[in-house]
């Protein structure tokens, strides 16, 4: 028979897809009446944390490779949420900027995101969910808050 420590169940990864996955359905189900992503929701707190900032640097800010945030940025300017204007001190590069529709999209949805942590967290104490958090951030490489 297995070692308890190898069932797939107990394994680091698999458990950490599946936390992700439960998020991201929370987080659609939650702010369905709005169409957007977690990703946008992230590019678009990105924007209102860091101001107008290069496709670099909103990837590297929300932990995800710029070549794959560049197909939905332009999906966001689309939507009248973001708008790409050539960083005149490099014109090979793009300064990325959030609408006034982003900003209100932002506004209107923040409390559903923060219910839809909620919901995801809400079979934790709140000592467990620091400890949680606190823990996950160990994990990524970012220091405890």
């Amino acid at each position: 028979m297995e070692e308890e420590n190898n069932l797939l169940h107990q394994r680091a990864g698999h458990l950490l897809r599946r936390a992700h996955q439960r998020n991201v359905a929370t987080f659609l189900e939650t702010t369905a009446a709005f169409k957007i992503t977690p990703l946008q929701f992230a590019v678009l707190k990105a924007l209102e944390e860091l101001g107008p900032s290069t496709q670099r640097s909103i990837s590297s800010y929300i932990a995800m490779e710029p070549s794959n945030i560049h197909p939905m940025l332009h999906r966001m300017t689309a939507g009248d949420l973001v708008t790409m204007v050539p960083d005149p001190e490099d014109k090979r590069r793009s300064i990325i900027s959030m609408t006034d529709e982003g900003r209100g999209l932002l506004e209107r949805i923040r409390p559903l995101e923060e219910e839809s942590n909620e919901l995801l967290l809400q079979v934790l104490n709140e000592e467990q969910k620091k400890q949680f958090l606190e823990l996950l951030n160990i994990v990524v490489g970012e220091e405890p808050s």
